[in-house]
């Protein structure tokens, strides 16, 4: 009788870690659906986590009496209603906010791209008294604590580098913002003499931000393309399909060396 009684408890435990399990180990794919990450990546995750699991629980006293059969389509068919969920969250959160077909295609200056949200352009006055730039324009959109932009300028001469205007550039912006973001890092993508692609994050709060940079130097214009994560991190996924949109005129960098280097140095690092 005892050994039936352990059997038969060893069966009932493992039916119920099965369904309280399952939902809990989905949590940190979940927890990816939602634009965050660092600390608040791994709360969502925990929740969600907690709270799959008590759904598992209550599933399983549902049809603890239940038999075999009865139970394994219970099981299977809180998965599937958790699948269903998700995909129904990540409708509603997709990183892009708009359906893929219905990014606005844009061709500004030397680039061609798509964004989610229209941008408006922003009047912006070169300052009296300076002699390094003649001409600025500036289109951006704002959303939730980020920013999708696009900035041209024109030099009073070519002498600039690529990296070292992308430097002063986002050392401006940086400067702009409320707090001081710590642990600047940088991914390069692409890097020739006058074209610099790279993603970029820092640290605000205990999160990671994580945004986007490109920046192409033709003669006396500097074009450039931005993700900036404000006090909200822009999602991988979507940094990755809108690099993947960003296009500057290729026919005059082609026949430009590729720079051997995967880093570079930035007064904010």
């Amino acid at each position: 009788m005892m050994q039936k009684d352990g059997a038969q408890n060893k069966k009932e435990s493992t039916w119920l870690i099965l369904f309280m399990a399952i939902p809990a180990a989905m949590a940190v794919p979940a927890s990816d659906l939602f634009d965050a990450s660092g600390i608040t990546s791994t709360l969502i995750a925990a929740t969600i986590g907690g709270l799959g699991g008590l759904v598992g629980f209550g599933g399983y006293y549902l049809v603890k009496n239940q038999s075999n059969g009865v139970r394994g389509l219970a099981l299977a068919g809180q998965v599937l209603l958790l699948i269903g969920g998700l995909l129904l969250i990540k409708s509603s959160l997709a990183p892009s906010e708009v359906p893929y077909d219905d990014w606005q295609d844009y061709e500004l200056g030397l680039f061609s791209f798509a964004s989610p949200h229209a941008l408006e352009q922003t009047e912006l006055q070169v300052p009296e008294g300076q002699n390094l730039i003649t001409d600025v324009d500036l289109w951006t959109y704002e959303m939730k604590g980020k920013l999708i932009g696009y900035m041209h300028w024109e030099c009073a001469s070519d002498t600039m580098q690529v990296v070292t205007a992308f430097d002063r550039v986002l050392s401006t912006m940086l400067n702009k913002l409320p707090y001081t973001p710590t642990g600047l890092e940088f991914e390069v993508l692409d890097q020739l003499d006058d074209l610099l692609e790279v993603n970029l994050q820092w640290l605000h709060e205990g999160d990671t931000l994580k945004g986007y940079g490109m920046m192409v130097k033709k003669e006396k214009l500097l074009e450039s393309m931005w993700l900036l994560p404000l006090n909200e991190s822009f999602s991988d996924m979507f940094i990755e399909d809108f690099g993947l949109n960003v296009v500057p005129d290729l026919d005059w960098l082609e026949s430009l060396p590729t720079i051997k280097s995967d880093t570079i140095s930035f007064q904010n690092d």
